[in-house]
């Protein structure tokens, strides 16, 4: 009788700790979706700079996707559609990496000549999310003020909390602004100083 009681129970006591796993799964995955949901992100890394051109043309170099290899320092290569939604294929490189990163983000802004961005996740939803854009501001005199954002969200950013994780994004962001005003400023006829 015992062996059978026993026997018995097994399957109960496997299903068990099925259900068990499967909603500490479930609550796991809810956790990190609430993670990438939040309203304020768990840190941003941002750069500016100043453009000798209007919006319009600072736009046209920002958006155009084929030249990047030609210019860009941090985005080596990009391509994919133009429209909300549609899915980027961003390569991008940086000092503290063996290699370059390829990533698929979604294109997630885009109106012209003020805003352009997209929304990239890595693995589950929450585990790792970011919101990439550039924000153009027309300035006096004809110049732009070209602010490159990025706001982290999720488990994994709470990891890189420390100002050596995120020099080198910043750094990064700084040359990518700077090869941008130059190659800008260079179709226009103005001068970096």
């Amino acid at each position: 009788m015992v062996g059978r009681s026993a026997g018995a129970s097994w399957p109960r006591r496997l299903a068990l700790a099925l259900v068990g796993a499967a909603a500490l799964g479930v609550a796991s995955f809810a956790y990190l979706g609430s993670l990438a949901r939040a309203a304020d992100p768990v840190f941003v890394i941002e750069h500016t700079v100043e453009i000798d051109a209007p919006p319009d043309r600072v736009w046209r170099v920002l958006t155009d996707l084929e030249a990047y290899p030609d210019w860009n320092p941090y985005v080596v290569g990009i391509s994919g559609g133009q429209a909300l939604g549609d899915t980027l294929t961003l390569t991008i490189v940086q000092r503290n990496w063996d290699g370059p990163l390829t990533l698929f983000p979604v294109l997630s802004r885009r109106e012209a000549p003020r805003t352009w961005g997209w929304h990239g996740s890595v693995g589950v939803p929450g585990l790792h999310e970011t919101e990439h854009y550039f924000v153009l501001e027309p300035l006096s005199g004809g110049r732009t003020r070209l602010v490159q954002r990025e706001e982290f969200r999720g488990w994994l950013p709470g990891w890189m909390d420390s100002e050596e994780h995120r020099a080198p994004t910043r750094e990064a962001f700084q040359a990518m602004d700077l090869a941008l005003a130059a190659r800008v400023e260079a179709a226009s006829g103005s001068r970096r100083l």
